[in-house]
């Protein structure tokens, strides 16, 4: 049993709101994707039932499991940031902020009655780390973002002054099993290269994968 949980997307338009309202787990991927990993392992993919995420509050994750190699599969909205709470919204936010204004605008703004001013610093600090990360990664991985300051600003510069981290988790679809939390689905144990398991889907309901 590897305990390892492969996440890849649920395309949708759904604010996380609407999620929440429409239960929009029901829809994510009617047919379960295929595990790569063979039949001579016994793989056999069945439904997991759902898990709920601390925020957004009230949304849940549908997901899938195969007994042959004690891995989960879950199917992420395209609102919701991987491997972390929230959404890619908030972080997007929060980013941008420190981006024009700085990391302490940033804590004022979005964490006004935080107690403790350094876990709130760290909180914006990590945040920013992920996005540069992120797009770092892009930059050298994907003919669209050559040339592009791995920023931000720098991302709108050179895409278009709307463009945000959820319209680049559909724009590097096919790239997001090799990228890191909050976009992509790299999972945590995978530095570098392709991610260990089966390669990560995209689309919703299509149950393709890429690898």
């Amino acid at each position: 049993m590897s305990g390892l949980d492969i996440q890849f997307r649920h395309e949708t338009g759904l604010t996380a709101a609407e999620y929440v309202t429409r239960r929009g787990w029901k829809e994510a991927c009617p047919s379960p994707p295929a595990c790569l990993r063979g039949r001579a392992r016994g793989c056999r993919l069945q439904g997991h039932g759902t898990y709920g995420r601390k925020r957004p509050a009230g949304m849940r994750i549908r997901r899938w499991y195969c007994a042959g190699c004690g891995i989960t599969f879950s199917a992420l909205p395209d609102c919701a940031a991987s491997r972390v709470s929230g959404t890619l919204e908030e972080i997007d936010a929060v980013v941008t902020c420190a981006s024009s204004s700085g990391m302490m605008a940033a804590v004022r703004l979005f964490l006004p009655f935080h107690m403790d001013p350094v876990s709130s610093w760290r909180y914006v600090r990590r945040r920013c780390r992920w996005v540069a990360e992120v797009l770092s990664i892009l930059r050298g991985l994907s003919p669209l973002f050559f040339g592009m300051e791995p920023t931000l600003p720098g991302l709108r510069a050179h895409l278009g002054p709307g463009v945000g981290l959820r319209d680049l988790r559909g724009l590097c679809a096919m790239d997001l099993p090799y990228l890191p939390h909050p976009v992509g689905f790299r999972p945590p144990s995978a530095r570098s290269g392709k991610p260990r398991g089966p390669p990560t889907g995209t689309g919703h309901g299509s149950g393709a994968w890429r690898g």
